[in-house]
């Protein structure tokens, strides 16, 4: 437990939770000590102007330092990116090279003259001779062997099929292998299992936190007062459309709020779409998610995942004191299909 205690300048921007604050405007959780400088950058304009002024300076360096830096080992200029890189491949070219310069080919016995491949043989036509692949023939029929799933039995080269006798993880049905002892007899079961659904979980997070777009939905970019707000959807940007017309928005951002929920007996992470301040100094958290029939077999495991999910965000809401919107093509019908009407992806 840290023996830090805030002040009362901290309390005021901040809940306090455990060894750890949670900033009441934006949700963001940081360290006690770093609280009022995540406030001062993110949520003042003094702060903001700093930010941009540092950013402004890194720029100019970058801009004024040199690209390319000399290599001394090979005399060719290198991009400073690739420098580390190409170094270590210099040096060990150089080194194979120093081993095999004056060494007798393994082909034809010559001696070595410049550096060819490996350095085992001296050219081309040696590395292709009969030398350089030796019992060539016994290993190719032991790599076909291997990948067709049969072994030589005796030295007749009598094949004998290897089989497999597998159950599906999944549907618990029993089925024949060829290759390998398999866990799951169709790419049907295998996205169904729990080890699937926790790959693609990671992954999705992994994308997120990089700041990728989602791969499907129509990509697009909300124009805020010259600002560009990433959208992954249609649906997003509608929802963006709709809060200006409703609200007297003063700002707007992806949310960096994680929330963690348990479905399926797994727990998982919820990152909200949008954080939304408006002038009279009210914040809300902003979900845009449709509204789909919860009779469709097709969308059972959406439509539950999107309770737990509305549950989880009302929830924070409640206890940080931030107003939430669940925005649905329901929510407005109205408003939705005239704002779906003025969509361009090209504007």
């Amino acid at each position: 437990m840290t023996t830090y205690i805030p002040s009362d300048k901290i309390l005021q921007i901040a809940l306090i939770e455990g060894e750890t604050a949670v900033c009441k405007i934006c949700g963001e959780r940081k360290q006690i000590r770093g609280i009022f400088s995540h406030y001062f950058r993110v949520h003042t304009e003094a702060g903001k102007k700093h930010t941009e002024k540092v950013k402004n300076v890194l720029v100019e360096h970058n801009k004024k330092a040199p690209k390319f830096i000399h290599c001394d080992s090979c005399q060719n200029d290198i991009l400073i990116a690739n420098f580390s890189r190409h170094k270590k491949s210099c040096e060990a070219h150089q080194q194979l090279e120093s081993k095999t310069i004056g060494s007798a080919c393994e082909s034809c016995g010559n001696i070595i003259k410049t550096l060819f491949g490996s350095g085992r043989f001296c050219n081309i036509q040696c590395s292709n001779g009969k030398y350089a692949r030796p019992r060539q023939d016994e290993k190719n029929r032991k790599i076909s062997a291997a990948l067709s799933g049969r072994i030589l039995i005796n030295h007749d080269r009598v094949l004998k099929v290897i089989t497999y006798n597998c159950i599906c993880r999944t549907c618990d049905s029993s089925f024949v292998s060829k290759k390998l002892v398999k866990v799951f007899c169709s790419g049907v079961c295998r996205r169904k299992s729990p080890e699937y659904s926790e790959k693609m979980r990671k992954a999705t997070l992994r994308r997120i936190e990089r700041g990728d777009q989602y791969p499907r939905g129509i990509k697009c970019k909300f124009d805020f007062f010259g600002e560009s707000i990433r959208c992954d959807s249609k649906h997003e940007w509608i929802c963006l459309n709709w809060l200006c017309s409703k609200y007297d928005i003063l700002n707007i951002t992806r949310s960096q709020l994680w929330l963690e929920y348990e479905l399926d007996n797994l727990k998982r992470k919820y990152n909200p779409d949008f954080h939304v301040v408006t002038t009279n100094g009210e914040s809300f958290l902003i979900e845009a998610k449709m509204d789909q029939a919860a009779s469709s077999s097709t969308f059972t495991k959406y439509v539950n995942e999107a309770k737990v999910k509305k549950e989880t965000l009302k929830n924070h809401c409640n206890i940080a004191g931030i107003k939430m919107i669940w925005f649905t093509q329901n929510t407005d019908k109205i408003s939705y299909r005239n704002i779906s009407k003025t969509f361009n992806l090209n504007a």
